[in-house]
């Protein structure tokens, strides 16, 4: 018999008691080649006096539990209660990450990722307990680098950069002198200097760096890259996509950042499972899933891209016309939280409902109600969620009011008006790593840049009326034209953004703008 072929069949298949202790270590080979298992040190008789492989192999043949026979604590691990969370098939081989340290960075902007335990079946585990640590290339240009155990499985690296740079960061999970590096490490670190806000929509610039897609007026409705009314934009979670809620030809778009192609669209105008009616707000996920509101469907659109295929296609639809949980009257923006949670700003109903997305779009909580007062609504426009966790929401009072993360009113800012601050129509807004408040002041033709911690204003750009050519010297300037005359009901000529409609931001810092009036996606 292969006693120990058994007892590695037995560990991958998860069926170890969980009384029976393991340490890696340099006895018994994995199955898969990448290290060895060996048996954890216990009081057995002695300190040094382990149970052989036959009497483990006996003992679980019968079914029975070796802790009656076993007492006393590990010298690696504590005692047997604290170890058995980290024995009882964590496996480093099978731990993903994910958060915006694995994107660009900048200086002074904390960051953090999470590690997910797995256990050998790749299945996420649920609790806490596993000596984690984390550990940079250059310490010396970083601070407060910590980690945290989340008691569910995940474990928040967090630190502060302070020099810009490329560098490496080592996660390891296992017990001292036997850890073993998490999948995927070391992990590349970009870290840039801030943000320059005013350099945004400079006069040079009043249209972007790029533009994508093309108008799409008249109606374009199978023309993929051409938009008609724009409305909601929103990145994927690396940057690299662009999420564009194409609101006449009732679709959604993606567009490649790098190249400015268009690359899919999903959609056309019905009731039905698959259908838009004017679509609105939309957000992406880490899993590449994106959430739609359904304006005039009063329902959510829950669709998938697949960056290797670059298609689109219709997961679910969540909610119908009313006033219960998880019912909507023309729904609007719709921001995410870091827990998974979307905020669905349920316009006729002025209030925010909040679903997790995690657990089948389950109705958390939902406040807010019709009125102009602190917490109040009328209509709400969109929500945002800033780096620390408090909900962001504008609406037609003209301003952005503040929540706790359980909906708790905190304070508000800004009234109706042309000055910095001040909004007319404040439709939709997104926040950006460093903690910067984006806003589409849609009626005053332009966006806002705000600090999100305090509301303190940053940075504005806009569009205006295309100046008239100054006469030539010595030439009368010409005539207006007459009323009926040719020329006389020409539209007004702009230059830059007209009807600013949706804003997203990556971590690269390119900021996307959509155009409701000109039919048209600036990225700046």
């Amino acid at each position: 018999m292969d006693i120990s072929g058994i007892l590695r069949d037995r560990l991958q298949e998860g069926q170890i008691l969980q009384d029976f202790h393991w340490r890696l270590g340099p006895q018994y080979p994995k199955r898969d080649g990448t290290g060895h298992y060996r048996f954890c040190r216990h009081c057995y008789t002695s300190e040094d006096d382990c149970p052989s492989i036959d009497e483990v192999a006996e003992l679980l043949d019968e079914g029975k539990t070796p802790s009656d026979t076993w007492a006393g604590c590990c010298e690696n691990h504590g005692s047997p209660s604290s170890m058995r969370s980290y024995t009882k098939s964590v496996h480093p081989e099978q731990l993903p990450d994910c958060g915006p340290a694995l994107g660009v960075l900048k200086v002074n902007n904390p960051s953090y990722l999470y590690v997910f335990a797995c256990d050998r079946q790749g299945e996420r585990r649920t609790e806490g307990g596993d000596r984690v640590e984390a550990s940079l290339s250059h310490p010396e240009d970083f601070e407060n680098l910590s980690v945290e155990d989340l008691k569910d499985g995940r474990y928040k690296v967090t630190f502060l950069p302070l020099t810009p740079g490329e560098y490496s960061l080592r996660i390891t999970i296992g017990p001292r002198g036997a850890e073993e590096e998490v999948q995927g490490g070391p992990f590349s670190l970009d870290v840039r200097p801030p943000t320059i806000y005013s350099l945004l929509g400079a006069e040079e610039e009043g249209e972007g760096k790029a533009k994508l897609g093309q108008a799409g007026e008249p109606h374009i409705p199978d023309q993929i890259g051409a938009v008609h009314h724009p409305s909601g934009v929103a990145f994927d979670h690396s940057g690299r996509y662009i999420f564009v809620v194409d609101q006449s030809n009732h679709r959604v778009q993606v567009f490649d950042s790098h190249t400015q192609e268009a690359l899919a669209a999903f959609g056309k105008k019905g009731l039905g499972m698959y259908d838009f009616d004017t679509p609105c707000g939309i957000l992406a996920d880490r899993e590449n899933r994106i959430v739609v509101s359904d304006l005039l469907n009063h329902r959510l659109q829950v669709l998938e891209f697949n960056p290797r295929t670059k298609e689109l296609k219709h997961l679910r639809s969540v909610g119908h016309i009313g006033t219960g949980e998880r019912e909507f009257q023309f729904p609007k923006g719709i921001g995410l939280t870091e827990n998974g949670c979307i905020l669905v700003c349920d316009s006729g109903n002025h209030r925010v409902q909040v679903l997790d997305m995690l657990d089948n779009f389950k109705s958390v909580r939902e406040f807010g109600f019709l009125g102009s007062g602190e917490g109040q609504f009328e209509s709400p426009l969109d929500a945002a969620v800033t780096v620390t966790g408090e909900i962001l929401v504008s609406d037609s009072n003209n301003r952005i009011q503040v929540f706790d993360s359980k909906g708790v009113y905190l304070r508000c800012f800004g009234l109706k008006g042309r000055k910095d601050g001040f909004f007319h129509y404040p439709v939709n807004i997104a926040v950006n790593d460093e903690n910067a408040l984006f806003v589409c002041d849609q009626g005053n033709h332009r966006v806002q840049v705000f600090n999100a911690a305090d509301g303190a204003f940053l940075h504005k750009w806009g569009g205006s009326k295309k100046k008239k050519p100054e006469p030539v010297e010595g030439e009368a300037p010409p005539e207006e034209p007459a009323e009926g005359e040719e020329g006389a009901e020409k539209p007004e000529e702009w230059q830059g953004i007209r009807c600013p409609a949706g804003v997203a931001v990556n971590a690269s810092g390119m900021v996307v703008v959509t155009d409701y009036q000109a039919h048209a996606i600036f990225a700046f």
